[in-house]
């Protein structure tokens, strides 16, 4: 048995596993089935998510565990080969239903039609989270300029991380000598100093990133927001609370981010994949907040399932459902809104600043990342926060 498939394998055992595990808790009693009816089988849907070590194989493997209840609905997540592969297997594995694919990813297949006229073969159910972009290098270097000519691992060959590493480094002008494997053998080889930096995507807090310390002369470098990547991407950081064996207590990692995406193949509204994957995305929807919790991954809290993704379509039934439940969620949004901003201006009014003083550092803080996409400003306004606490220090 290859390991691909050994670690699917144990991956689906796991999910299964702890959803078992749940259901004999007394907050997820499945109904006994009565003796002569005959019980209906769920509906199964299955994941493609990222690497073991990845953020998203988490996030999908807590949804199943809590959307799976056994009587009308079964997540099965798998592990897959990145954003790449996982485009090729929606469209060519008829048992896949659904995967988890980075923006811009989807972004440079509609830009090249590699797959021609992919935006009208894919859909999407929701926008899930940022996955921060982690550049970790030996402390030699102190910028993303000292890479030049550098040895960097991207990641597998033709992975979604190898693609957006070619656009972040070209889009900065900057050549480098890449190295194609995977990431917990490339932090060993940035350990012996047998290459000089390692390229990942991933939300933060990402496991993959346990191996490794500070004490191992490495550090993360800063990946400037420029112009040129604002059409596709969002500004980020990392700190010492992500990352406490790597990023100093008063250090901030200014990075970028890319937004993953729940997207399947679109399917005939009559066929019964269509109705299994309406089942999934209601059921999903109407659970969304349950995910909010300290129970699950932080990741969760980023979701925003009316954010739209430009040039794509969404799953009609996804869609659907939210026209349907548009004045809860827009009541729910706007409450959201008002206490984010009302935290904000409770720290920011804390160290004596008035509203004219918060409007200017929020101007400030644009010209330094750039205006960006007006559908992000939720995005910027939390980079916005998180960039003045570094300047109160």
């Amino acid at each position: 048995m290859s390991k691909y498939w050994l670690f699917l394998a144990i991956f689906i055992l796991g999910a299964d596993t702890a959803s078992f595990a749940q259901a004999q808790g007394p907050q997820s009693i499945r109904p006994r089935p009565q003796p002569g009816v005959k019980t209906p089988s769920p509906s199964t849907i299955m994941i493609a998510t990222g690497d073991i070590d990845s953020t998203e194989a988490r996030v999908i493997s807590e949804m199943a565990r809590s959307l799976n209840d056994g009587v009308s609905l079964r997540v099965i997540p798998m592990i897959g080969q990145g954003s790449i592969q996982n485009i090729s297997d929606l469209l060519t594995i008829k048992t896949l239903d659904v995967a988890v694919i980075q923006y811009d990813v989807l972004s440079q297949f509609r830009k090249t039609q590699k797959i021609n006229l992919i935006e009208n073969k894919l859909q999407y159910i929701t926008k899930l989270y940022s996955q921060e972009i982690h550049l970790l290098s030996k402390m030699q270097f102190t910028c993303l300029a000292d890479l030049n000519g550098r040895k960097v691992n991207f990641g597998t060959r033709n992975s979604g991380a190898a693609l957006t590493a070619e656009i972040i480094f070209s889009a900065h002008n900057i050549k480098v000598q890449p190295i194609y494997i995977d990431q917990i053998e490339a932090l060993e080889k940035l350990k012996t100093g047998e290459i000089d930096a390692s390229f990942y995507v991933g939300g933060k807090p990402s496991s993959v990133f346990r191996t490794i310390k500070h004490t191992d002369r490495v550090h993360f470098l800063d990946i400037d927001y420029i112009d040129q990547l604002q059409q596709d991407y969002l500004p980020g950081i990392v700190t010492h609370d992500d990352y406490p064996d790597l990023v100093s207590s008063d250090e901030t990692v200014s990075t970028v981010s890319v937004s993953s995406v729940l997207v399947m193949a679109g399917h005939k509204s009559q066929s019964e994949q269509f109705r299994r994957l309406t089942s999934f995305s209601d059921k999903l929807f109407e659970n969304i907040d349950n995910f909010k919790t300290r129970d699950y991954h932080e990741k969760w809290q980023e979701v925003n399932l009316v954010s739209p993704i430009v040039g794509w379509t969404r799953f009609p039934a996804a869609q659907n459902w939210l026209d349907q439940n548009a004045a809860k969620l827009a009541k729910a949004e706007a409450l959201a809104g008002k206490t984010v901003t009302s935290a904000a201006q409770t720290t920011l009014s804390a160290d004596g600043q008035n509203a004219e003083q918060v409007r200017a550092m929020l101007n400030k803080f644009l010209q330094t990342q750039g205006s960006g996409n007006p559908a992000n400003r939720e995005e910027l306004f939390n980079q916005f926060v998180r960039w003045y606490e570094k300047q109160s220090r």
